[in-house]
Parts: C-alpha cells; sequence; structure tokens
C-alpha cells in the first residue's frame, strides 16, 4: 500500500469515501458513497454493492474507480459539477426571449473577462 492509501488502513462501516470515477472523457468525476462493511481479508464493500480490496481498487470490474479520502477539493468538485449540470438547462435556454439570451451572454462574457484577468 502507499503512503496516499494509508487513510484505509483506518475506514470504518459507515465511513464516507469518495470513488473516483473519471476517466479520459470526463475529468474530476466523484461520487461520495458509505462503506457498509469490511472483511477480515480488508475488503471494503461500498452501499452500492461495489467491492474494493484493501487498495482501494475495485474488485469485479474492468474499469478502476479508485476509493479515495474525502478532502475539501473533491467537495468543492462535486458540489461544482452539481451546479454545471444544473445550469447546462438547454430546454429552458430554448425557451428564452432573444432579449434574455443578450443578458445571459453579456453576464457569461463578464464572467469569461474576470476569469482571464486572474
Amino acid at each position: 500500500m502507499n503512503k496516499d492509501m494509508e487513510w484505509l488502513k483506518n475506514i470504518k462501516a459507515g465511513d464516507e469515501v469518495a470513488v473516483d470515477y473519471s476517466n479520459m472523457w470526463s475529468r474530476y468525476v466523484y461520487k461520495i458513497r458509505k462503506v457498509e462493511k469490511i472483511t477480515p481479508t480488508g475488503r471494503i464493500k461500498l452501499d452500492d454493492d461495489s467491492c474494493y480490496d484493501a487498495n482501494g481498487r475495485k474488485i469485479g470490474n474492468r474499469y478502476n474507480y479508485p476509493l479515495c479520502q474525502i478532502t475539501l477539493e473533491i467537495l468543492e468538485l462535486i458540489k461544482r459539477r452539481e451546479l454545471m449540470y444544473k445550469i447546462k438547462a438547454d430546454k429552458l435556454i430554448g425557451m428564452l426571449s432573444s432579449e434574455r439570451l443578450e443578458i445571459m451572454l453579456k453576464w457569461q462574457e463578464e464572467l469569461m473577462k474576470e476569469a482571464d484577468d486572474k
């Protein structure tokens, strides 16, 4: 077990962990899961019935979605992604008048300029 995974030695049933679902198409995709059980051999069962070995590697799936210790950065990334999905409302945008779309575009341009200035 590498040093980054030392925290796994101390988890117990009821604790929460982050699962990193990032892949080559989508970065920073995390989901918070609850630990349901830890077997005597160190296997970790989560509330979605997924199982991980004692090193935080997923068992029984060709995709390796590793476990991660929950950090403020991960919580912020989860919050950000949830907000982005709420904002990406194509149907809503299609219902807006041209005037409101112009207001949104101006606001977006101002935000982009602020981001570029930082």
